[in-house]
């Protein structure tokens, strides 16, 4: 393997300590440098480029809702102490992948995986997925993440479960024509360097505060919410189902916005000979719980 070699790579699973996500659909590294930039007078070019700063983050999504949320909890993410790795494997010229130490790996040893959002649509041929951000950190002498090639791979690729647009609940009465839900965990994680490092060696979440969006065809729902902020009673549950699962199964992602979490009135489009649709915008009173475990509502 040589810089002047012609190479094909594709995604794998990515691992963060004992957790493995085996249906990764999409990934993207990148290591947000900032430059110092210098250039003298009576010059027209630079005289000095210096790196100042570098945060790599790797963004993914994967499909196993559940599986991932069991190890990444939505309200203080996933401290990695050991071992982040993001995974490329290397295509066969004439055939299809190839075995061996020949594939590239991005790896960390300490840093915070965060999950971001879930979005489902009613109809979507594509399975709900859980976008979540990887933030890596200097620790001692291990940058924050590094590039390795002639690797061998861990894991195996595999879809355990998939997930799409469930009902939604408010104080116990389930919304009528959800077409879409939005649910964005609302985790801010800040880095910090100091005595002169370029890259972060600390980082923590400094504020949580998720929301949610729903849109449905139905305008009795914005009669509901008025043109006013209004706080729920006992809860709010967003309801993501398993695909290949009954609905009475017990195996559903059920995610809450506690008591005193409040909905309102986003807005009403309507267009042309399209249903008019009530969008409300929910916002969390405190953290989010979850289960993995739970049944189509009654």
């Amino acid at each position: 393997m040589a810089i002047t070699d012609f190479e094909r790579f594709s995604i794998y699973p990515a691992i963060f300590d004992a957790l493995t996500i085996p249906d990764v659909v999409n990934v993207t590294p990148s290591a947000a440098i900032q430059k110092m930039v210098v250039t003298p007078g009576g010059a027209l070019d630079p005289g000095l480029i210096a790196l100042v700063s570098l945060d790599p983050v790797a963004t993914l999504s994967a499909v196993g809702l559940g599986a991932v949320l069991t190890g990444v909890s939505p309200t203080v993410g996933l401290a990695v102490s050991t071992l982040a790795k993001i995974q490329f494997q290397a295509r066969a010229d004439g055939g299809a992948f190839q075995s061996g130490s020949n594939h590239v790996t991005m790896s960390s040893t300490k840093g915070m995986l965060i999950p971001e959002s879930i979005q489902a649509q009613q109809d979507d041929q594509n399975p709900a997925l859980i976008q979540l951000k990887y933030y890596g950190l200097k620790s001692g002498s291990n940058p924050p993440m590094q590039i390795n090639v002639a690797q061998a791979l861990s894991g195996s690729p595999a879809v355990a479960a998939a997930y799409k647009l469930g009902p939604v609940v408010i104080d116990g009465v389930i919304l009528g024509g959800v077409q879409r839900s939005q649910l964005n965990f609302g985790l801010t994680y800040q880095t910090k360097r100091a005595n002169g490092d370029t890259a972060p060696s600390v980082g923590s979440i400094t504020k949580r505060a998720a929301t949610g969006e729903i849109t449905a065809d139905n305008l009795s729902l914005a009669n509901a919410a008025d043109f006013e902020l209004t706080a729920c009673v006992s809860g709010i549950t967003l309801y993501f189902l398993r695909s290949d699962q009954l609905p009475a199964s017990s195996t559903h992602l059920a995610v809450t916005f506690p008591a005193g979490s409040t909905y309102e009135l986003a807005e009403v489009p309507g267009q042309g000979d399209q249903d008019a649709e009530t969008r409300l915008m929910i916002t969390a009173a405190g953290p989010l719980t979850i289960n993995t475990t739970a049944a189509y509502p009654s």
